[in-house]
């Protein structure tokens, strides 16, 4: 009975600990990236490993007990392996990326190196615990719609509980690009290429904060200074818009061959540019004889923002 009783505090525990941090409806709501984070928890907070294990163990015999269509007996032993044999550190990392293979690399990289890991997909990204972990690694190719980077939504969602987000990236981004990533609230932006090439170096830099400095985005203010822009706004709600829109809008190279939009639809671009986005006017437009410099930038400006944003190339 005592054996009993002890279990069940320990479910209530982990139950307690979801609801707390969003996920209500007890046990049969969560899913195994739930108790891996947990745990983590726990492991962070001081808990002897004797506590972690006595935890595991409620869970695998209420699993065996109840069955759970998230939760697998297996996974649950291959949490310990990783949290109490493996691990060598209390430096803990999620990483969100829809690319199967790069999350595995990832998770290999970093989980040999006694390192706190799990990895999902940028929908299970296990934001709501995003405090509980010292970094999310986010992996920003993944294509919705027009936006061939939609996982930049979900580097913000982690970024807004504090926790330090870091980009991953392959290729070269747009300065824009680099505005985009800062008001999301990524701290820093690393190439692939550099990854490849300290690959065995990489963990120790997790594990010490010491990623190189060069990579630190800038913060957004300092940012718009350098391109120019409003201090104030947002490039979000222009880039919102855009997504409404048909994709030949930004997709095609000619400013205005084939234009699906209307006159009034053009204009309220412009204006979401310059009122929310913080686009300045464009430089060429100027006062002549009667007529005065527009205050909002003009269509072409309007492309040229939306398609470097997105980090479209030119």
């Amino acid at each position: 009975m005592a054996t009993t009783r002890a279990y069940q505090s320990d479910l209530r525990d982990v139950c307690d600990f979801w609801e707390r941090h969003g996920v209500a409806g007890g046990l049969d709501q969560l899913e195994e990236r739930h108790v891996f984070a947990y745990l983590v928890s726990l492991m962070k907070t001081g808990r002897s490993p004797s506590t972690v294990r006595r935890r595991l163990t409620a869970l695998r015999a209420w699993v065996t007990d109840q069955g759970h269509p998230a939760i697998a007996v297996d996974g649950l032993h291959r949490m310990e392996g990783s949290l109490l044999r493996s691990a060598t550190s209390q430096t803990a990392v999620m990483i969100a990326s829809d690319d199967a293979i790069v999350r595995e690399g990832l998770t290999v990289i970093l989980s040999q190196q006694g390192i706190l890991t799990w990895a999902g997909d940028t929908r299970e990204s296990l934001v709501g615990s995003a405090a509980l972990w010292d970094y999310v690694l986010v992996w920003l190719p993944s294509r919705k719609g027009i936006d061939p980077y939609s996982s930049v939504n979900c580097a913000s969602e982690a970024a807004a509980t504090g926790v330090v987000v870091v980009a991953l990236y392959p290729g070269q981004i747009t300065d824009l690009f680099r505005l985009r990533l800062a008001e999301a609230g990524v701290r820093y932006a690393l190439p692939q290429w550099w990854l490849s090439d300290r690959v065995e170096d990489f963990p120790q830099m997790i594990t010490t904060a010491t990623l190189p400095t060069r990579f630190h985005l800038e913060t957004p203010l300092a940012l718009r200074q350098e391109l120019g822009f409003q201090l104030s706004g947002q490039l979000a709600p222009l880039l919102a818009a855009a997504m409404e829109v048909p994709e030949q809008v930004w997709r095609s190279y000619g400013f205005d061959e084939n234009l699906v939009l209307t006159r009034s639809e053009v204009q309220k671009f412009r204006k979401i540019a310059a009122y929310q986005a913080g686009v300045p006017p464009s430089a060429a437009r100027y006062s002549t004889g009667l007529r005065s410099a527009s205050k909002i930038p003009d269509w072409r400006e309007v492309r040229k923002v939306v398609r470097q944003s997105f980090n479209f190339r030119s």
